[in-house]
């Protein structure tokens, strides 16, 4: 890994001379390497996505843009490691130059079909509650990574009778309605249909199921 610092803030092409020098030194020993991007990359003469575009001409380069990650594998072809490479930038996100990795307030909603073990800890605040939440029984700490990330909400399927939701630490977990035929639920008396997100441009989102 290469983790970034190639800048002397004063000669014009700086940063492809000594992406040169020190690009070569993998390529003569037939080496893979990775770019990490950080605060003085962004004061270099060349833009972040110039320097991944350069970058990416080294066959042995295994950059992949600002933020990414790279799998290791066995000779089974087996995923075994995984390598996550973030650019952090040289500003908070209020500009500030002095902090680094600030989380920018912007609006994350989170999809998926099995719900998260913590929906098992919802009180509900609407909906109907027609199953027993149908969650894996190993907690891999996805949902406080999420917390963490900002996330505002989580919506999921799976357990075709619920259609509730409510917060938990801050976070609204949210089922939909069941929609298809040919399968158990919704509940007798319970019209299909699916739950509709509205996001306006502030970024604040409303949801609400409408029926057919």
């Amino acid at each position: 890994m290469v983790s970034g610092y190639a800048w002397d803030q004063k000669s014009q092409d700086f940063y492809q001379q000594q992406w040169q020098k020190y690009t070569k030194i993998f390529t003569q020993k037939d080496q893979k390497y990775a770019l990490a991007l950080g605060n003085h990359d962004h004061e270099a003469n060349l833009k972040p996505e110039q320097i991944i575009l350069l970058d990416q001409k080294n066959t042995q380069s295994y950059t992949f843009g600002e933020d990414y990650y790279i799998e290791i594998k066995n000779k089974q072809n087996i995923t075994k490691t995984v390598l996550w490479v973030f650019n952090t930038h040289n500003k908070g996100c209020m500009g500030d130059l002095e902090s680094y990795g600030c989380i920018e307030e912007i609006l994350h909603l989170a999809f998926f079909h099995i719900p998260l073990p913590e929906f098992s800890q919802v009180i509900p605040q609407y909906g109907i509650k027609g199953d027993t939440v149908d969650c894996p029984t190993k907690n891999s700490g996805l949902f406080d990574m999420l917390r963490k990330s900002n996330f505002k909400a989580v919506f999921c399927g799976h357990d075709h009778s619920n259609d509730f939701g409510g917060f938990f630490h801050g976070v609204e977990l949210v089922y939909a309605r069941k929609t298809g035929f040919g399968c158990y639920g919704p509940q007798e008396g319970v019209l299909r249909g699916g739950r509709v997100i509205n996001i306006n441009e502030e970024g604040q989102y409303k949801h609400y199921v409408s029926t057919f």
